[in-house]
């Protein structure tokens, strides 16, 4: 006597009876890859980001850094002479405060940047050496990532109009402040 049950494979009603791990072998479609990839978390090392998505997140670390930055030298800038000592320790605590954080962020998400070119994140040791450090920094922002999966995951999706609206305004936004930032150090 044979039995069929045992060869057949299980249906969608047994699947929930499997073993702990017996489902790892369905193959996911690739737009919930896509899904998984984005979905890794902003502080995550994992999986790879393209040029828009790294623009936008770091674009907006740079732009809460310098803004924390503006008001709190706006705000030196007006003070009498004999505060001029606390908001400068103001400022210096500020910036220790938010742009550690920021500069952590933006290392990791070069890092993700630099997996989508199927790159180490090492690279990123370049930016320590002068004029050395255009070169990670013109590949990060210009070149593509590479087609496919790669080593560091799945390709990433394209931007979406919601992302590249968010990339003209944070363009926006950071040469109108560079602009007063400039007016307001001359």
């Amino acid at each position: 006597m044979t039995t069929s049950s045992a060869t057949a494979a299980p249906s969608s009603s047994t699947l929930s009876d499997a073993p702990f791990g017996a489902e790892q072998h369905l193959e996911a479609p690739s737009t919930t890859r896509h899904a998984a990839a984005d979905n890794a978390g902003l502080w995550s090392t994992q999986g790879r980001i393209g040029r828009i998505t790294y623009l936008v997140r770091t674009g907006i670390a740079v732009l809460i850094q310098f803004s924390a930055f503006a008001l709190v030298a706006y705000a030196a800038y007006r003070a009498p002479a004999h505060q001029a000592q606390a908001y400068a320790l103001a400022l210096d605590v500020s910036q220790f405060v938010i742009g550690l954080p920021c500069i952590i962020f933006n290392l990791l998400q070069g890092k993700r940047r630099l997996n989508d070119q199927n790159r180490s994140g090492w690279l990123m040791l370049l930016f320590l050496i002068p004029i050395i450090s255009l070169i990670p920094m013109f590949m990060m922002m210009f070149a593509r990532g590479s087609e496919g999966d790669n080593r560091f995951g799945a390709q990433p999706a394209a931007p979406s109009a919601n992302q590249m609206t968010t990339f003209w305004l944070i363009l926006g936004a950071m040469l109108v402040l560079g602009v007063i930032l400039g007016y307001a150090m001359a």
